[in-house]
């Protein structure tokens, strides 16, 4: 079992890389902590939020999952929506998540999950169920310049969105639609062809997003278990016939409204600090927010192996860099990433 140390971005490996679980193959690694900030030896790539050229051939790649773009789809300058998805057990199945190119697991009051799902290379016709909008959620949207839909949210919080991304509507606009046989409030959905064209972006963000095919060293990990809350747990396992980590909410599996369960080609745990609002849902539990930005613990999974590292965020409008214990910038396997947002005090285990 892994609890996490928080550490500034140098550290050094003093034993065998950890693992999670009573059957891990290796020991429990030892971190120690330095006040150093490593300097990585690796040159990261960014790529702007329009399809681009590799320098390496002429394949256009997609620059938030690093795969080939489709001869015939290259959209320059293509918008990015990110929808706030609730992944209460009442909200499931959800649509559109499994064309996600990103999406970032967060943890709300009572532990219960809220999903941020970020659409770039493919924007589902319907997507929902819709939630709304958290303390960390403008954090965590900032490097996108994106769209920006939800149930609506506490006023401080949607100013706070509006400031980052173009809010289209607080769920009552243009698209939006009540389910029929879902209860409310797990019943929005929205028809993403009636808000494009409402608003212009104003820059292409740059991410420090790096993606390779080739499977880097790491620890087995063919099974993740992330205690994100006293009231979830997200599993994942790994599957080489689905070129991915199967998605399990508890032990259910995560499916789509069409049956298939949804698949990652990445999972990246970050742990960060939980932070205090001052505010209370209607059953007392306390509304978090957490610290994502600086740095801190993380851990990267694909390809069935467990990367052991650091997460660094210098300003809210930086996206997650990710760096190994030699400083090196860590690659992600082409395709869908889940980020998911771990306490400091919850763990998460392999095997």
């Amino acid at each position: 079992m892994y609890r996490p140390i928080l550490f500034l971005l140098t550290f050094a490996l003093v034993a065998a890389s950890c693992g999670g679980g009573d059957d891990v193959v290796t020991d429990e690694t030892t971190l120690v902590t330095t006040t150093t900030r490593p300097t990585s030896t690796s040159t990261v790539t960014t790529a702007t939020l329009a399809p681009t050229t590799t320098q390496a051939g002429p394949a256009v790649l997609w620059p938030l999952t690093g795969l080939e773009v489709e001869a015939g789809v290259v959209q320059n300058g293509q918008e990015v929506l990110i929808a706030k998805f609730s992944n209460a057990p009442k909200a499931r199945p959800q649509q559109g998540l499994s064309e996600a190119d990103i999406l970032m697991e967060v943890p709300v009051e009572g532990g219960v999950l809220r999903i941020l799902a970020v659409f770039h290379s493919s924007i589902p016709e319907t997507i929902g169920p819709l939630r709304s909008a958290r303390e960390v959620d403008p954090k965590l949207i900032e490097p996108f310049d994106s769209f920006f839909v939800s149930s609506g949210g506490q006023p401080t919080v949607l100013s706070k969105v509006r400031q980052v991304a173009t809010v289209v509507s607080d769920g009552s606009g243009p698209g939006f639609f009540r389910e029929s046989g879902r209860s409310a409030p797990y019943n929005l959905f929205l028809q993403t062809e009636e808000i494009f064209g409402l608003a212009e972006l104003s820059t292409e963000p740059e991410f420090p997003l790096v993606f390779d095919s080739a499977v880097p060293d790491g620890d087995r990990a063919l099974t993740v278990e992330i205690d994100i809350s006293s009231f979830a747990t997200t599993n994942y396992r790994y599957s080489s016939s689905d070129d991915g980590y199967l998605r399990f909410n508890g032990e259910a599996p995560h499916e789509t409204v069409d049956g298939e369960q949804l698949v990652a080609q990445n999972v990246v745990a970050i742990f960060a600090e939980r932070i205090s609002t001052g505010r209370f849902d209607g059953a007392g539990a306390p509304v978090p927010d957490y610290d994502v930005i600086g740095s801190g613990t993380a851990f990267v999974f694909r390809d069935g192996v467990a990367i052991q590292g650091v997460w660094e965020r210098g300003q809210s409008s930086d996206f997650f860099r990710l760096f190994d214990a030699n400083g090196d910038v860590i690659p992600l396997r082409p395709g869908q990433t889940w980020f998911e947002i771990v306490p400091t005090d919850r763990t998460v285990d392999w095997q």
